[in-house]
């Protein structure tokens, strides 16, 4: 004895495929947003390991040389 497909079978069906589709989908954005990331981390690692210290450039230490470059104009004007 056979059981006929109702509309309910195929509904449940649908909505498992869909679901699985989805998270399929979802793990691939997540695998890739990964590997990006490890490539970027791994370029930038590089980067750093390559590039001598005299030519490395950190704008915190260029914005406080800038500071203290002022403020030695600014006594050195003041003693004179």
């Amino acid at each position: 004895m056979t059981k006929t497909t109702t509309k309910n079978d195929v509904h449940k069906w649908v909505i498992i495929a869909v679901i699985v589709i989805g998270m399929l989908a979802i793990g691939a954005v997540i695998t890739w947003m990964l590997i990006k990331r490890k490539r970027e981390h791994e370029q930038y690692v590089e980067r750093m390991v390559t590039t001598p210290l005299e030519e490395a450039r950190d704008p915190i230490l260029e914005k406080y040389d800038q500071a203290d470059h002022n403020d030695q104009v600014g006594q050195e004007q003041k003693g004179q």
